[in-house]
C-alpha cells in the first residue's frame, strides 16, 4: 500500500481469509500452512542418517534373537517358560516394527522427491542429504510471516463480524420500534380526539335521549 502498512502477503492472507475462512471463530480457525517450526525440522531430516538408524537397530534385534536362542538352548525344558514366550511375542513385534518404519522411509523418501520436482527445485548439492535442506529452509520464514500476519487478519475479521452483528441487531430494533410506532399512529388517527370531536359525540348522545319534534 502506499503508507506501506499492507504489503502483498497482506493482501493474500486476508483473500485467502474471506474465500475459504468465513469462520474464524476458535474452533473453526485453523492455520492452512505447516508450522514453522515443523519446516525447520523437516529441514534437518537426513535420509541416510535414519537408513542407518534402522539397520543398526536391525542388528541389534538379530543380537538379541541370537542370545535368547542361547539363553533357551542352555536351559531346561521345564524351566524355558514364560520366558520363551514373552520373548518370542516381543522379538516378533520388534522385526514387525522396525520393518514397518523402514518401508516408512522409503515410502517418505519417495514423497520428497516428489514435492522436490513439484517445486522445480534443482539442488545445488549433489548429496541427497542435503535436499531437504534446501527446499524446506526458505519455507520457513515464509511460513513465519504468514502465521502472524494471519492471526492479525483472523483478529481484525473478528472484530469486523462483532460489528455487523451489532449494527443488525440495532437494525432490527430500530425496525421493530418503527413499527410499533406506525401501529401507535393509527390507533390515534382512526379515534377521535380533540373538543371537536367530543362535542360532536356528545351532541350525538343528547340526540339519541330526547325525540325529535314532531315524534309520536
Amino acid at each position: 500500500s502506499k503508507d506501506n502498512s499492507l504489503t502483498l502477503l497482506h493482501y493474500i492472507v486476508r483473500v485467502y481469509i474471506s474465500k475459504f475462512q468465513e469462520d474464524v471463530s476458535q474452533e473453526k480457525a485453523k492455520f492452512p500452512l505447516p508450522e514453522p517450526t515443523d519446516m525447520e525440522r523437516a529441514g534437518l531430516v537426513n535420509f541416510d542418517d535414519i537408513r542407518a538408524d534402522l539397520k543398526k537397530l536391525d542388528a541389534q534385534i538379530k543380537s538379541c534373537e541370537t542370545k535368547v536362542q542361547k539363553v533357551l538352548e542352555n536351559s531346561d525344558v521345564e524351566h524355558q517358560e514364560p520366558f520363551r514366550e514373552q520373548m518370542t511375542t516381543f522379538l516378533q513385534k520388534a522385526h514387525q516394527e522396525q520393518k514397518e518404519q523402514e518401508e516408512n522411509l522409503e515410502e517418505t523418501r519417495l514423497k520428497f522427491l516428489e514435492t522436490k520436482d513439484y517445486f522445480l527445485l534443482q539442488p545445488k548439492s549433489k548429496n541427497e542429504s542435503e535436499w531437504p535442506k534446501e527446499l524446506f529452509t526458505p519455507w520457513v520464514p515464509f511460513c513465519n510471516d504468514f502465521k502472524n500476519i494471519w492471526k492479525k487478519e483472523v483478529q481484525r475479521k473478528i472484530k469486523l463480524d462483532l460489528e455487523a452483528a451489532r449494527r443488525k441487531v440495532k437494525d432490527l430494533q430500530e425496525a421493530k420500534k418503527s413499527s410499533v410506532m406506525s401501529e401507535v399512529v393509527k390507533v390515534r388517527t382512526s379515534r377521535p380526539s380533540g373538543l371537536k370531536a367530543k362535542m360532536t359525540k356528545r351532541m350525538q348522545q343528547l340526540g339519541q335521549s330526547f325525540p325529535s319534534p314532531g315524534a309520536p
